[in-house]
């Protein structure tokens, strides 16, 4: 561990030690402690990594208010899945219990198993959020990621599949949003067929 995140840790602890003061303590311990699991993650110390995490989960677990012990669990869920924890998120995700904290915590790990090259991983992780405005946004960027690295027939599967729950938006302003960049990605990839065949046939 740096010199850095041992000092952070020493700080988290002695707030650790003190006695609760007002509902935003254990937010302000455990999400202390996430960051230095996500600071430990990037410098690739994982076990280390692991462990914290696991300390800010304890704290969030001891909230007794059940909607921020659900807002502390989301934000450490986040860090896991940007440090490429993706098992520790997703186990994280599954202590949360209302609905739209899980759905925003599962679109962002869908989002950064999508940009580590996980296609399958992130439909699958995708497919548990059960709201359509939610969901389609990250369909959306799954798809432009699957253009980016070629699999176009992938990306049409899931441009089909996002249009398909985007019609399920009640939002009527929200729905037409969600199918402008649809349309949007459509147009990009099609642009980028017609330059390559182009220079195919140079």
């Amino acid at each position: 561990m740096g010199e850095k995140a041992k000092a952070a840790k020493k700080i988290v602890q002695k707030l650790s030690l003190r006695p609760a003061k007002g509902k935003k303590y254990n937010r302000l311990v455990s999400e202390s402690l996430a960051q230095i699991g996500s600071s430990q993650a990037k410098r690739g110390n994982h076990a280390l990594a692991k462990k914290t995490f696991g300390e800010a989960k304890a704290f969030a677990i001891d909230e007794k208010d059940a909607l921020e012990r659900d807002l502390i669990l989301r934000e450490i869920a986040y860090r896991e899945a940007e440090a490429g924890l993706f098992d520790d998120s997703h186990s994280t995700i599954e202590c949360i219990k209302w609905d739209e904290n899980k759905n925003w915590a599962l679109n962002r790990l869908a989002s950064q198993q999508a940009r580590e090259g996980k296609y399958s991983d992130a439909k699958k992780t995708s497919r548990k959020i059960n709201d359509a405005a939610i969901l389609c946004p990250i369909l959306s960027e799954l798809a432009e990621v699957e253009i980016y690295d070629g699999k176009i027939n992938c990306a049409v599967a899931t441009i089909l599949e996002a249009r398909k729950k985007a019609m399920e938006i009640e939002n009527k302003m929200v729905k037409q949003v969600a199918l402008e960049i649809l349309d949007d990605i459509e147009k990009g990839m099609h642009a980028d067929l017609i330059t390559i065949q182009k220079r195919l046939k140079l």
